[in-house]
């Protein structure tokens, strides 16, 4: 499925300009990365379509999700009734910020539209409070309790353009209807990101059972070597037992194993064997 590129987002954002001022009535989770906000202000109501990497929209298709989860619940009580003071675009990149006041509290809704996409809800000195995706990257980790900090803009990225159609106005109206038409992409996107996800669980078995079996077979070397020493291992106990005062070199006199080190005091000795 084709990904959202920067300069169409900062086109999206600038058509979003109409939704400052309206307040948030309720969030709700799609399910794979999409939501939708209801949006009203002083009679007039919209809806706002995010589907993560791809768009985020005014959207005419109402679709409720099913038993809300546990994120949409933390996402309601943080930001419903909350009103939209401003939507940015960070850093030029494909990230979409809804700025969000009620009274003397804040918050920030941040829309992160590349790669598998991610949505984080931060207070207002950028302390994320929720994240839909807990990630670690080189540079930054996703997480509650820590500092929001956007990535490093790449240079070059690969999209697919789009064109409007001929009737439609707006490319919000566009892209409404180009993930509306082709609900077989986001069932595409599922299956693969499910083979993936099993490819590399069945690869992560395949190196924990290869570890398995190469630690049974050094414990039984291991094990063969003590066998076959027993003899001597236990003539240097014996010993250790009859004098607590043998030097490391005494002990080494008296046994063709070899010796590393002693400690009477926490009776212990180190030997080599072959």
């Amino acid at each position: 499925m084709r990904t959202l590129s920067a300069s169409e987002l900062g086109v999206l954002v600038n058509e979003l300009q109409e939704f400052v001022g309206f307040y948030v009535d309720r969030f709700y989770e799609l399910g794979d990365g999409r939501f939708r906000i209801k949006l009203s202000k002083k009679g007039a109501q919209a809806n706002l379509q995010i589907i993560l990497s791809h768009t985020i929209n005014k959207t005419k298709y109402i679709e409720k999700g099913e038993q809300p989860t546990d994120f949409t619940m933390a996402v309601r009580k943080r930001i419903e009734g909350f009103q939209i003071k401003s939507i940015k675009q960070l850093n030029n990149d494909r990230i979409v910020m809804l700025e969000l006041k009620k009274g003397d509290s804040e918050a920030n809704l941040i829309a992160e539209m590349f790669g598998g996409g991610n949505l984080i809800i931060t207070d207002n000195t950028m302390g994320m409070l929720l994240v839909y995706k807990r990630r670690q990257f080189k540079d930054r980790t996703m997480a509650p309790h820590l500092e929001y900090k956007a990535p490093k803009r790449s240079s070059e990225y690969k999209t697919e353009k789009i064109t409007i159609k001929e009737g439609f106005k707006t490319l919000q109206e566009e892209l409404d209807e180009f993930y509306h038409e082709n609900p077989v992409d986001m069932e595409e996107k599922r299956h693969n990101a499910l083979e993936e996800q099993l490819k590399a669980s069945i690869e992560k078995q395949r190196k924990i059972m290869g570890g398995i079996d190469s630690d049974i077979e050094t414990n039984k070397e291991i094990a063969e070597k003590i066998f076959r020493n027993m003899n001597e291992i236990n003539d240097i106990i014996n010993e250790l037992k009859k004098s607590k005062r043998m030097t490391l070199e005494e002990l080494r006199s008296r046994t063709k194993i070899g010796v590393q080190s002693i400690d009477l005091k926490n009776k212990t000795v180190t030997i080599e064997i072959d």
